[in-house]
């Protein structure tokens, strides 16, 4: 940290969106994530008056997802898109859900209580959304493959032994932002 002051996170404009791509991002690669979340603005966002190139909508809202079919428009798994209405009827619930949390561990809590949200995604939340240093979503496929040796890849146990050397910043350590592995 001495040797690159100022280091930080990568953060998100939207921590809704940030979710929701994480949802998308399940057991998929990242183009497909990124496709998926372009089909989801399409079919829910709201258009722009006036288009800028290719940003056409606006990402959709809470209330705009929280009772949307989107594992039909999607054409997905019917889990992953309820675990989107799920954490859209969760942001509407509770406003200060994307709030800063006290620990890492509360904000872990916080979005695995959300059905279809497990551990993967509560981490990459907390890293990219609520700019938790220590977050690190340590089974990201993309993260065990760019650590793999002769030896082969680190299981997602080895990974978070390794990373007790960087606390308390191994998000800083970890996965480049979605798009970007």
């Amino acid at each position: 940290m001495a040797a690159r002051p100022g280091l930080r996170l990568p953060g998100a404009w939207d921590p809704f969106e940030t979710g929701c791509r994480a949802i998308l991002g399940q057991q998929v690669s990242v183009q497909a994530a990124i496709r998926l979340a372009g089909k989801l603005v399409a079919a829910f966002g709201t258009p722009l008056a006036e288009p800028a190139g290719s940003l056409t909508h606006v990402f959709p809202t809470p209330p705009q997802l929280a009772e949307a079919d989107v594992a039909l428009a999607l054409n997905m798994p019917r889990a992953r898109g309820a675990a989107i209405r799920a954490l859209a009827a969760a942001a509407l619930a509770d406003s200060d859900l994307f709030d800063p949390a006290g620990t890492l561990e509360e904000a872990v809590l916080r979005f695995t209580a959300i059905r279809g949200i497990g551990p993967w995604t509560a981490q990459y939340i907390a890293m990219r959304a609520l700019k938790l240093p220590d977050a690190l979503p340590v089974g990201d496929v993309g993260l065990l493959r760019a650590l793999e040796t002769a030896t082969g890849r680190p299981s997602a146990a080895a990974l978070l032994a390794r990373a007790e050397a960087w606390r308390p910043f191994k998000g800083l350590r970890g996965p480049a932002p979605m798009g970007r592995r």
